[in-house]
């Protein structure tokens, strides 16, 4: 007799720009991503950094709650892996560093803060989903070919 297939674990991604901070729920991590959940705040967090260095503190407080919200909605959906990324605000900000860390303790996982123009890429739905395991380099990010790389988005 065959036995049912397990189930594979869904996978979220939190995604931490510029402009917005997303979260994007995938059924699981195969070939073919198919999302269940999509979820978008907009926060504003480097309409400052150009100007005075920092990320503004109004942006870091509605970003924090996102975060939290986020965190919730991922442990309902029994989601089995969390990956988080973070754009050139938080890269270029002063204060980024103190962000990410507040940022780390409430998403519960490290968060990886890409660089240069590939992170364009991560602001669109779910490109920053398409990523592969991999033992010796652990999460790498790999964007769609399916999505085109706007280096004017962050």
């Amino acid at each position: 007799m065959k036995r049912p297939r397990k189930r594979a674990a869904s996978v979220a991604v939190i995604d931490i720009g510029s402009n917005s901070v997303r979260l994007v729920v995938y059924e699981s991590m195969t070939r073919s991503l198919i999302s269940i959940f999509n979820e978008k705040t907009l926060c504003g967090l480097g309409r400052e950094v150009q100007t005075t260095g920092l990320l503004a503190p109004d942006a870091v407080a509605k970003a924090l709650t996102s975060l939290r919200r986020f965190r919730a909605l991922c442990r309902v959906m029994k989601v089995g892996r969390v990956y988080a990324i973070a754009t050139a605000a938080c890269r270029d900000a002063t204060n980024g560093p103190d962000f990410i860390a507040k940022a780390e303790r409430i998403c519960g996982v490290g968060i990886e803060i890409l660089s240069g123009p590939p992170a364009s890429i991560s602001s669109r739905p779910g490109a920053a989903a398409l990523f592969t395991r991999s033992a010796e380099h652990g999460a790498r990010w790999h964007a769609s070919t399916s999505f085109k790389a706007d280096t004017r988005c962050g």
